[in-house]
Order: C-alpha cells, then sequence, then structure tokens
C-alpha cells in the first residue's frame, strides 16, 4: 500500500470558524503547483479522503479534478488537524484492498502521522506531498519515498 499524505493549500485567516476558513488565490495556485509535481510520480491514487475542513475538501476536489478522478472524495473525520493515528490505520485497515490512498488534512496531524508511520519527523507545511510506501499498515513500518515541497 502507498500512502500519499498531503497539508491542504494556504488558507485564509480564522474569522468566525476555523472550520469553515477556505483556501486563498496563493492556496490554489500552491495545491496546483503540487498537483503538477505530482503528475509527474508514478503514483495515482485509487482512494481520495479529505478531513470534513472546507479547505482540506477544496484542496481534495482540486486534486480530482485535475487527476481526472472518477470516483467521490471521501470525507474522514479521523484526519482532522486533532486526529489519531492509530485510528486513521484502523480506518484504511477495514478496506483490504493494496492501493494508493490520498489523505488531505492539516497540521500538526500530518506531521504527527507520518512521525507515527515512518519513526521519522518532517513538517509538512501548507500544499505539501509526501509519499509514504508500507508492506503492513501499522507504526514505524511506513518508508518514505518522495516528498513534494518548495
Amino acid at each position: 500500500m502507498k500512502l500519499l499524505v498531503m497539508r491542504h493549500g494556504t488558507a485564509e485567516e480564522a474569522k468566525e470558524s476555523d472550520f469553515a476558513r477556505r483556501l486563498t488565490a496563493q492556496g490554489v495556485e500552491g495545491v496546483n503547483s503540487s498537483i503538477e509535481r505530482l503528475l509527474a510520480q508514478s503514483e495515482r491514487p485509487t482512494r481520495i479522503f479529505a478531513s470534513p475542513l472546507v479547505r482540506a475538501q477544496q484542496t481534495a476536489k482540486l486534486v480530482a479534478d485535475n487527476l481526472h478522478f472518477l470516483q467521490p472524495v471521501g470525507t474522514m473525520d479521523e484526519i482532522s488537524p486533532s486526529g489519531n493515528p492509530a485510528q486513521v490505520i484502523g480506518r484504511l485497515a477495514e478496506d483490504s484492498t493494496p492501493d494508493t490512498c490520498l489523505l488531505v488534512s492539516h497540521q500538526p496531524f500530518v506531521s504527527i502521522f507520518i512521525k507515527y508511520l515512518t519513526d521519522q519527523e518532517v513538517y509538512m507545511d501548507t500544499a505539501n506531498i509526501i509519499c509514504i510506501s508500507l508492506e503492513v499498515l501499522g507504526p514505524n513500518c511506513g518508508e518514505l519515498e518522495w516528498f513534494i515541497h518548495d
């Protein structure tokens, strides 16, 4: 299995609700730039999940549209900013299909999740994407393959 872990694009400042923060024009541009670089990689997601927060949903939609992804983007509450890596692994393990799954999430979750899977500390800035390969879906079982960042 391969996991592509992506942090959402740059979002507007919080006004009333962190949940409703939308991508800025710069955020859309950054996501599109990362998507171009993703297209140069050999991995294509067979499933895409985003946290329920608006900026992650918008980022996932941009990825899906640019990759001509035919399946609907799923929503996964477990990959919200305060998500729990073990719960995410449990959710992904429910489907035993060996595939490439893209998760669009937030800080601090993305960095915590990468550390959980690989035992490596990686800071994920906005619109960054990292690829982790896993023979077994579990803690410290992943290997970093590549990293799209500015």
